[in-house]
């Protein structure tokens, strides 16, 4: 028989009989195949900016019913990020008087939305790139030619 199992870093484990059999992940489709209506997203300055406001920290995830609390984490708060770029984040959110122990389960909290997220860091690589990139090409317009430095005597 099959068993799902929470752990002490928040993984939820695959049991088989008495083995683990691994961790269960989720992953979403990507393929053009499956799409329509494409429409690339050409704003990398607007990202960067964004990106820029985002505020990793760290914390720890509190206990819920049979999930144990974790340990530190490295992230991003929900809340915060939902008010910079709303379009990484999805769920309601919780109220300000959320009380965990009544309602360890409230399936309106606030979650991100990982590949968001991700087309978003990479318009802001791109925007960074294309800053260095003319960074690069003005410093060296202002630098001497070779043909163009005096003759040693």
């Amino acid at each position: 028989y099959w068993q799902f199992y929470w752990n002490t870093s928040a993984q939820l484990e695959a049991w088989g009989d008495a083995s683990k059999v691994g961790n269960v992940t989720l992953s979403s489709t990507s393929d053009k195949g499956l799409k329509k209506d494409i429409q690339y997203v050409l704003s990398p300055s607007q990202a960067l900016a964004e990106v820029l406001q985002w505020k990793p920290a760290h914390f720890k995830m509190k206990a819920r019913g049979i999930i144990p609390e974790t340990e530190t984490m490295l992230g991003f708060i929900a809340n915060d990020l939902v008010k910079v770029s709303p379009e990484c984040v999805s769920g309601k959110g919780l109220p300000e008087d959320y009380d965990i122990e009544a309602d360890p389960n409230n399936p309106d909290a606030y979650y991100l939305n990982q590949v968001p997220m991700i087309a978003k860091l990479t318009q802001a690589i791109q925007a960074q790139q294309k800053l260095i990139d003319d960074l690069t090409a003005r410093i060296a317009a202002m630098e001497p030619k070779k043909s163009e430095e005096p003759a040693a005597e």
